[in-house]
């Protein structure tokens, strides 16, 4: 089964508008990640791994976001 596109955010419209585009080694990265969800939720469990109460508290940045920014971090120094 096909997952559904990803919807296109405000930043990526205003992105696409203004002619700026991704790194493309970040942009290999981001659509390697798309494809491999079971490394996205590998990621949450480690990250919950040891919360008391990991559903309470203030929302932060999800999985994949920490993924992809420590990927960042890695690949941009």
């Amino acid at each position: 089964m096909r997952a559904a596109p990803a919807q296109r955010t405000f930043a990526d419209l205003e992105f696409l508008y203004q002619g700026i585009h991704l790194d493309p080694t970040l942009q290999a990265i981001s659509e390697l990640l798309d494809q491999h969800g079971e490394t996205i939720e590998l990621v949450r469990q480690d990250l919950q791994r040891g919360l008391q109460k990991p559903h309470t508290g203030r929302g932060g940045i999800n999985a994949s976001q920490a993924l992809r920014s420590l990927i960042l971090m890695r690949v941009k120094n």
